[in-house]
């Protein structure tokens, strides 16, 4: 959860900047979705297009074409904009559902566990009103 957390809470920064270390933390991200719910492809697309989304933002596009996980950051937000417009699910939002459903088990299992579920639960409370694709 930690990895999730950490990719979430530093893109939704007001003062975010793509760098490095923002694109390593979504490779991390999109692996630690990927344990909980599968779908490899489908999370790797969502935290590149995410990435993405904020460079268009801040108008640097510098880093488009970085690799993430075997394909460019700019192929995969396409690849994430293709798959959702076709309606395909995305592990990520159900992300939400799936922390009020674990919640004894993950609050339980350690304080630092307890800690990165409340900031994840912070985090989708604060940003999905803020951010349509999330």
């Amino acid at each position: 959860l930690r990895a999730i957390a950490d990719f979430l809470d530093n893109i939704f920064m007001p003062s975010v900047k793509i760098d490095a270390d923002i694109i390593t933390e979504g490779e991390f991200a999109a692996e630690a979705l990927t344990e909980i719910f599968g779908k490899e492809e489908a999370n790797n697309n969502y935290c590149a297009a995410l990435i993405y989304h904020f460079m268009e933002d801040t108008g640097d596009l510098s880093r488009e074409e970085n690799d993430f996980d075997g394909k460019t950051i700019k192929e995969r937000a396409d690849l994430f904009d293709k798959q959702y417009m076709e309606r395909k699910p995305f592990p990520v939002f159900a992300l939400p559902h799936w922390l009020d459903m674990n919640q004894g088990v993950l609050t339980k299992k350690s304080p630092a566990m307890k800690t990165e579920y409340n900031r994840l639960k912070t985090i989708f409370e604060s940003a999905q009103t803020d951010l349509p694709v999330l």
